[in-house]
């Protein structure tokens, strides 16, 4: 009886366990055009928001939600409007978790912004 219960609870808990996939990865998905943006999203944003733009912890923005990153990812003029909040960091109301300035990388110049910002149009558009 213990080991039909024990099966059921380890059966119970694959079913519900979340993807598992390496963070550090990007997401499976077209030919990544943004390659430097890449290089940016894994160092500066990946820990936060995860390798998908859902958020990798409570609190954080699913990008994959957010107007400026939806659409045609060939047109960035809505997406940069989005590069004062990674500058100045933002708190998205109703999240517990504000967004550090520049994603606490002090060295980011604003081309790098708007690198990383293509990149996550890139993967984040089509969701």
């Amino acid at each position: 009886m213990m080991l039909k219960i024990s099966l059921l609870i380890i059966l119970l808990l694959t079913a519900c366990a979340k993807d598992q996939t390496d963070p550090k990865q990007p997401p499976p998905k077209m030919e990544i055009k943004y390659t430097k943006g890449l290089e940016i999203y894994q160092k500066n944003c990946m820990a936060c928001h995860g390798n998908d733009g859902t958020g990798a912890i409570v609190g954080v923005p699913d990008l994959t939600r957010v107007p400026g990153f939806r659409g045609n990812p060939e047109v960035h003029e809505e997406l940069f409007k989005h590069i004062e909040h990674v500058k100045n960091g933002l708190k998205t109301p109703g999240n517990p978790i504000a967004m550090p300035p520049k994603g606490g990388n002090p060295n980011l110049t604003e081309q790098d912004i708007k690198e990383v910002l293509k990149y996550m149009h890139e993967q984040f558009a089509t969701k």
